[in-house]
């Protein structure tokens, strides 16, 4: 075999296994490349855009419920709520008065795409608990009702219900439950009035 053809073949042989292992590359690349339907679940989407317009400051009335023949305790206070991580979530940061002491609380809600339900997380300068929610809409989110658990220093585990019903985009309503031997009882309702 004359050197000319040796070197020929070399050169197709090694221009092959380039082309080969190119190809092999790309298809491991390929292989780690993101899902689309998982890329697209990771974006913000139509329940992001209603979250979002609660963001703004809000006045609140507030009553709570403290056992079920008791009068209710009443108290102002103020809500801000920014959307954060590009629309993801909306974070509040809530200031009132509580039995005559500062009480500040923090909430994080969203909408998680992939488990298909709303959910919200709370807590506060009074307890070193979280009361986490997750929810359902039936009506595109202008009422969300949201189910879950807390701890409670005083009565242990209380299952929780929440009701939040928006009148407009400068009106919604916050109504809670929990549930204690069985029964349902409200223990809170709060309505939200957009400050202009």
């Amino acid at each position: 075999m004359s050197s000319t053809l040796i070197i020929m073949f070399t050169v197709i042989f090694c221009l092959a296994a380039t082309g080969l292992r190119a190809v092999e590359e790309k298809a491991a690349t390929d292989k780690n490349a993101p899902d689309p339907k998982v890329m697209e679940l990771m974006k913000p989407g139509p329940e992001h855009q209603q979250l979002a317009k609660l963001a703004g400051t809000w006045n609140l009335t507030c009553k709570f419920w403290m056992a079920p023949d008791a009068p209710p305790m009443e108290t102002q206070g103020t809500m801000t709520i920014k959307a954060v991580f590009d629309g993801r979530f909306v974070a509040g940061e809530f200031t009132s008065t509580m039995h005559g002491q500062p009480f500040n609380g923090r909430s994080l809600n969203g909408y998680d795409r992939s488990a298909k339900e709303y959910v919200s997380i709370w807590y506060d300068s009074m307890g070193t608990g979280a009361t986490r929610l997750s929810g359902q809409s039936s009506d595109g989110g202008r009422t969300i009702t949201y189910a879950g658990e807390m701890t409670c220093p005083i009565q242990g585990h209380v299952q929780l219900k929440q009701v939040e019903t928006h009148q407009s985009d400068d009106r919604f309503t916050l109504i809670g439950y929990q549930t204690k031997d069985g029964k349902e009882q409200k223990t809170m309702e709060l309505v939200y009035t957009r400050k202009l």
